[in-house]
């Protein structure tokens, strides 16, 4: 029987999503893209008999459908092309259709009906033409935020001009659904109506990272599932036969089902016990008191998820809370994909950049993605000096107290390359891999948030350019404080680091500070409470 499978991959969508400093466009952009690859598309698939075409998977800005006709696949590409220009300007999509007899031709295998098709759109996204909007006749009011003409203006600040992208970014009615959706997506994780009504949600950065008016930090935090694509398609190369298509179809929809409920289950969770530590616990006290006012005198939750409903994740918060959030979601992502339809547990990673409020949006965005790509490749290359198949969560971050804009690579060797060796030794395992992981880091951040150098920030000041400095410097600066030594680190053995400061040769190639790191997270990680939270 004929059948036509579809794909649909939504192009530029990084640029789309964050491409404006402005936190409600973001949140109205990723909402759009929502819609455009899942609500849009169940409703022009019911204009069709029920059970006649087949929503396969829905994720990462990618959709396939398989469909009876091959008329149907190209009249749904049509609407949705014309629903995406009406409503989401400046949102591109490329299609690829496959007809096939699915009684002769096989969906799976390595060089099956989908893996033809995937590499067909590959092509489409890489000959793709940049799309560049006219740019005026005669006299023309620009847009602020894209420098295209403008066709109206911001429903916020009236006078504001924006362009067609823009104006579908602020409509108040896509950024109030926005918001019910956020709210309906915290109420299904438990927390309760009650906790909701005493905090306003953010459209602004300046509501996420300001301290009592004063610029601070925020974080832009971005996590994804560790070698998903592969296991995709190693699950495609178990059926390679067209007598196995409806067994493949069934697998792969209950793969991303599982997928996507384990990423929403870990964000919930994740959400829910920040959400309620800020509510009460001591440890987040400074924080609360520091958070901005909204018109009704509520305080904004410092947190806001951009993407979300899948295991790729993106979410701004205030900078003192994106480390915490980075080690919470993973610790929840692993407890929830602990086993999978393929039968294998699922690991996420995540990167975390920590930059000014007014930091470009764009910039701090990617700057995140690129640290959660460096904890990828260290899980990668545990597997590969370990064994083959090794998994494990990870995440990096860096503190951008500059405005220096480089590859991370380069920053790493401006910023953490001394004469004595590596101040850093990111990026860490979540847990279990002795020193190098997020809890024994952990430890050691809560070791120098303790009573003896709590209350002498600049003792801690003075042992982090001590460090910089190196060993004898250490050695200098514990004479001068009357340190005897430095506290322990997980993982560790010997005791020489506690005096220099310093580890011998660590990596396999350079000496590398023990105490860096967890003296620069110092002020950018609260210790959430191990509590149990059931939604």
């Amino acid at each position: 029987m004929e059948k036509t499978l579809t794909l649909l991959d939504t192009t530029g969508i990084q640029d789309y999503i964050f491409g404006s400093n402005r936190l409600r466009e973001n949140v109205t952009a990723s909402f759009l893209v929502e819609l455009a690859t899942d609500d849009w598309i169940r409703a022009l698939l019911r204009a069709y008999p029920q059970g006649s075409n087949r929503l396969i998977f829905r994720g990462g800005g990618n959709v396939a459908i398989l469909f009876d006709r091959a008329e149907d696949a190209k009249q749904v590409v049509r609407d949705l092309s014309r629903k995406l220009l009406i409503e989401s300007p400046g949102l591109q999509l490329i299609a690829a259709h496959h007809t096939f007899d699915d009684t002769q031709h096989a969906l799976g295998g390595a060089d099956g009906v989908y893996a033809q098709l995937s590499r067909k759109i590959r092509t489409l996204g890489q000959q793709r033409r940049d799309v560049h909007a006219l740019a005026g006749l005669g006299v023309t009011r620009l847009c602020r935020s894209t420098g295209q003409p403008a066709v109206g203006e911001d429903q916020e600040e009236p006078g504001r001009p924006v362009s067609a992208e823009v104006a579908a970014k602020t409509n108040r009615r896509y950024r109030n659904a926005a918001d019910r959706r956020l709210y309906k997506f915290l109420r299904r994780g438990g927390v309760t109506r009650d906790l909701l009504r005493r905090y306003a949600f953010s459209r602004d950065l300046d509501e996420l990272g300001r301290t009592h008016g004063e610029s601070s930090y925020i974080a832009v935090v971005h996590a994804d599932g560790n070698g998903m694509g592969r296991r995709f398609e190693a699950l495609r190369e178990r059926y390679p036969s067209a007598a196995d298509n409806d067994r493949l179809l069934a697998e792969i929809e209950r793969f991303y089902k599982a997928l996507e409920d384990a990423g929403r289950q870990a964000l919930q969770r994740t959400l829910l016990r920040l959400i309620i530590a800020l509510d009460d616990d001591p440890a987040f006290a400074d924080l609360k008191r520091s958070l901005a006012l909204a018109p009704d005198g509520r305080p904004y939750l410092p947190l806001r998820p951009i993407v979300f409903g899948g295991d790729d994740v993106t979410v701004v918060c205030d900078g003192r809370l994106g480390l915490t959030f980075a080690a919470t979601y993973l610790e929840e992502f692993q407890s929830a994909a602990a086993n999978l339809p393929d039968e294998k547990p699922g690991y996420a990673c995540a990167g975390v950049a920590i930059v000014k409020t007014h930091y470009p949006f764009a910039r701090a965005y990617a700057l995140s993605t690129e640290l959660c790509d460096a904890s990828k490749d260290l899980v990668h290359a545990e597997a590969v000096r370990r064994e083959p198949g090794f998994d494990a969560a990870a995440l990096d971050w860096h503190i951008a107290v500059g405005g220096i804009a480089a590859p991370l690579s380069e920053l790493r060797n401006r910023l953490y390359r001394v004469k004595e060796g590596l101040l850093t030794h990111r990026p860490l395992f979540r847990a279990g891999i002795g020193w190098e992981s997020w809890d024994a880091l952990a430890k050691t951040v809560g070791a120098f948030d303790a009573s003896d150098w709590r209350e002498r920030r600049n003792k801690v000041m003075a042992l982090r350019e001590a460090l910089r400095a190196g060993r004898e410097a250490t050695r200098a600066f514990r004479a001068a404080y009357g340190v005897d030594e430095l506290p322990l680190i997980d993982g560790v053995t010997g005791d020489d680091y506690r005096r220099s400061g310093w580890l011998s040769n660590r990596d396999g190639l350079h000496d590398v500070c023990a105490y860096f790191d967890a003296i620069e997270a110092l002020d950018f990680y609260l210790p959430l409470p191990s509590v149990e939270v059931t939604p």
